[in-house]
């Protein structure tokens, strides 16, 4: 329950003292991995087997392969570093900034300095809501190359959620004026993504535990591949390392089978990129380098 008009409740008090110091970790982009999701998704993979990573590509390393016994019941770690300590936590991606100030090279050692930039507890119509922004630094030899500033939404909620009727998907119709991809998820391409990004999320690949447990009405697709088709439709325009800067939010989820199109539309120095159902589901902007 809120604590009144300020919005600062439970969750607020969970997290009063919760400052988590800096963690460094070192790794490299492999292109054999950019290769691999390039096959996943279908991407043309001459723009994923170059000298320099595309935008978003830092999401195939750097990750933290816990034992099977230290996750919780949805697949994700029970604990961590940077998880807030609040009760029954459910974690929802929002969206990233990526910002890059150099390109990032494939294949070379990196240096990821992950940081809390700012938890704000909100308020609104479904409940309680603390948002987190993590900030993360990638250097290579002592050189910022790219900054993402990610923002994670938590509740608590440990109920299990009623599951949805069925719906058949409609298919969307293409936006006058831009270039438009129809796509369809099946679950091998979210299985061999959640591989790929260290993923387990059980609301990609349990059909049981999305339905029952999360109230889902299929399958959910995850968002950082949605992030990813929108990234690439800049990066086949203007390269791997033509992209300065990335910005996305994700707005409701796409389901396995859905047809979604990917949208892009703008000029030689800024698009905007978007993934359709019926509605937007999915949109980002970009500033090319």
């Amino acid at each position: 329950m809120s604590d009144g008009a300020d919005g600062i409740g439970s969750l607020a008090r969970h997290v009063e003292k919760w400052s988590p110091e800096p963690v460094e970790q070192v790794d490299v982009v492999r292109r054999r991995d950019l290769v691999a999701l390039a096959r996943t998704l279908g991407l043309d993979e001459d723009h994923h087997a170059g000298t320099h990573a595309p935008i978003l590509a830092h999401w195939t390393s750097f990750h933290d392969w816990l034992p099977t016994a230290d996750l919780g019941e949805d697949g994700h770690p029970a604990d961590g570093h940077f998880f807030p300590p609040i009760p029954h936590r459910r974690r929802m991606f929002a969206g990233s900034t990526v910002m890059a100030q150099a390109p990032l090279r494939v294949d070379v050692e990196t240096v990821a300095r992950t940081s809390v930039l700012s938890v704000t507890p909100k308020t609104g119509r479904s409940g309680e809501m603390l948002f987190v922004t993590m900030r993360t630094d990638y250097s290579q030899g002592g050189r910022l190359c790219r900054t993402e500033d990610q923002q994670i939404v938590y509740r608590s909620d440990d109920s299990a959620r009623p599951r949805p009727p069925v719906v058949t998907p409609v298919e969307p119709e293409p936006t006058a004026g831009a270039t438009s991809v129809r796509r369809s998820m099946s679950p091998v391409v979210l299985f061999r993504f959640s591989a790929l990004t260290a993923n387990a999320h059980r609301i990609h690949y349990d059909q049981d535990y999305a339905t029952s447990v999360e109230g889902y009405p299929r399958l959910v697709v995850h968002g950082p591949l949605l992030a990813t088709l929108m990234a690439d439709q800049v990066t086949v325009r203007w390269g791997a390392a033509g992209v300065r800067r990335f910005a996305f939010t994700l707005r409701s989820p796409v389901f396995v089978g859905d047809p979604f199109l990917v949208e892009h539309t703008g000029s030689d120095e800024s698009a905007r990129v978007a993934v359709v159902t019926g509605d937007v589901v999915a949109s980002a902007d970009a500033e090319r380098a």
